[in-house]
């Protein structure tokens, strides 16, 4: 199983690294209390968009209009379910295609601050958790304080 979440680890953060050789310079300015672009204080407005939950085709309009209310970043989750639905099994196209939705956002105007999980909840079956887990290790622990 540690394989497997090194593998998707590994792959959505070769996914979401920066394509293009204009890259930015982010920092964090603990005296001020404020993040910091390429030298300037910057604020993140942002959203929550899930691009599991719409189809790719209404990927663009809604990036634009998100960008159009105001925003400068979106926030989503990366679901393991979605992209490793059966062991071994890995899917990077239509909703599960991360590297076009990330281009969008990117043509949109738009920050992407990912959050990968593997445990994401967003009222997702087993937390984003594939179900192929429990078949194969019947005793594992999802949703538990019982440490």
């Amino acid at each position: 199983m540690a394989n497997v979440v090194c593998t998707l680890f590994a792959l959505v953060f070769l996914l979401a690294a920066p394509q293009s050789v204009d890259m930015r310079l982010f920092s964090i300015d603990y005296d001020n209390d404020t993040f910091v672009m390429d030298g300037k204080p910057f604020q993140y407005v942002a959203g929550s968009f899930h691009y599991f939950r719409a189809l790719p085709e209404s990927w663009p309009s809604i990036l634009r209009s998100m960008r159009a209310a105001g925003l400068n970043a979106i926030t989503t989750y990366v679901e393991w379910s979605l992209h490793n639905p059966k062991e071994e099994v890995y899917n990077w196209q239509g909703m599960a295609d991360i590297e076009h939705f990330l281009e969008l956002a990117d043509s949109a105007g738009l920050y992407v601050i990912l959050r990968p999980g593997p445990y994401i909840c967003a009222e997702r079956d087993m937390g984003g958790f594939p179900s192929w887990l429990l078949h194969k290790y019947p005793d594992i622990l999802l949703r538990t304080n019982d440490l």
